[in-house]
C-alpha cells in the first residue's frame, strides 16, 4: 500500500504553464495494467448478464462440458454439477415433458422470459411450479401421469396460493418478499410447499409432507 501510495503521489507531473496537459508517470503504468485485467473480467461477467435467456442457455451447456470433472464427485468438488435441460414453453412441448422419465426426482418447473437479462435475486420475470400445478395455474391439458398426479392437499394449496395474491394486493407484499429474501427462495417456491393452519409433526399429515 505504502508503494502505491508513493506511486500514485508522483505518478503526474503538472506545470503552470498555459495550455499545460498532465502527463502519467510510466511507473503508474504497472498498476494500471492490474486494473485493466480485473476490469476486463468483470465486463465479461455483465457481458453475459446482459445476453438473454436463450443465449445464456446456450452459453451454459457449451461451456459446462469444457470443465473437467463437473460431473464428478472428488475431494476438490464435494458437489455433482448437471445442466439441466430446457424446452419450449408451448402447451405441446409442457406435455411432452410432463410424460418423460427423469433419472431423478423433479421438484418443479423453471419457466423463464425468454427476452430478459440476467438479475440476481428474485424476479417476476422468472416462475416456479410444482408439474402438477400446470393444469391449474396454466390452464394447459396435462397426461396423467406420475409427475401430474395431484397430492390430497393440492385443492387447499391452490387456495392459499390465491389468497396469498390478494393480500399481496392489501398491502402485505413487502413484508411477504422481504420473508422470502431471507430465505433466498423464490416466492412461488414458499407457495408450493405451505403448512396447514394447525398441522402437526406426523409424518403422514400433509403438512409434512409438503415440507419435503
Amino acid at each position: 500500500m505504502e508503494e502505491l501510495s508513493q506511486a500514485l503521489a508522483s505518478s503526474f507531473s503538472v506545470s503552470q504553464d498555459l495550455n499545460s496537459t498532465a502527463a502519467p508517470h510510466p511507473r503508474l503504468s504497472q498498476y494500471k495494467s492490474k486494473y485493466s485485467s480485473l476490469e476486463q473480467s468483470e465486463r465479461r461477467r455483465r457481458l453475459l448478464e446482459l445476453q438473454k435467456t436463450d443465449f445464456r442457455f446456450y452459453w451454459m451447456h457449451s461451456k459446462l462440458p469444457e470443465e473437467e470433472g463437473l460431473g464428478e464427485k472428488t475431494k476438490l468438488n464435494p458437489f455433482k454439477f448437471v445442466g439441466l435441460k430446457n424446452f419450449p414453453c408451448t402447451p405441446e412441448s409442457l406435455c411432452d415433458v410432463l410424460s418423460m422419465d427423469f433419472p431423478f426426482e423433479v421438484d418443479g418447473l423453471l419457466f423463464y422470459h425468454k427476452q430478459t437479462h440476467y438479475s440476481p435475486g428474485s424476479t417476476p420475470l422468472v416462475g416456479w411450479l410444482r408439474p402438477y400445478m400446470v393444469s391449474d395455474v396454466l390452464g394447459v391439458a396435462v397426461p396423467a401421469g406420475p409427475l401430474t398426479t395431484k397430492p390430497d392437499y393440492a385443492g387447499h394449496q391452490l387456495q392459499q396460493i390465491m389468497e396469498h395474491k390478494k393480500s399481496q394486493k392489501e398491502g402485505m407484499k413487502e413484508k411477504l418478499t422481504h420473508k422470502a429474501s431471507e430465505n433466498g427462495h423464490y416466492e412461488l417456491e414458499h407457495l408450493s410447499t405451505p403448512k396447514l393452519k394447525g398441522s402437526s409433526h406426523s409424518p403422514d399429515h400433509p403438512g409434512c409432507l409438503m415440507e419435503n
